[in-house]
């Protein structure tokens, strides 16, 4: 078996690629980084199957302390199933 590696020009077009399979999540309501972001993420890992899982993009970040950011966070979205990782 061939294995082709497919290379992005930016990271817009990795997300849009992702999308595209149905593996990127957009999450567009309010998260709160320091008690949300990561137990989603974490619970997603644990409890479904690799080949299920998704990346997240959060596009309204927030702190407990009220703060808002501007940067959207993405998480998982190297994750790749084994069968797409070439053997050593």
């Amino acid at each position: 078996m061939v294995i082709t590696k497919k290379y992005y020009r930016n990271f817009r077009e990795h997300l849009n690629a992702l999308e595209e399979r149905g593996k990127l999540v957009r999450i567009k309501r309010a998260i709160n980084k320091d008690t949300e972001l990561m137990p989603l993420v974490r619970w997603q890992f644990r409890g479904l199957d690799e080949r299920d899982r998704k990346a997240f993009m959060f596009e309204r970040v927030v702190d407990s302390k009220g703060k808002s950011y501007t940067m959207p966070v993405t998480v998982g979205r190297w994750r790749q199933p084994r069968r797409f990782t070439p053997s050593a």
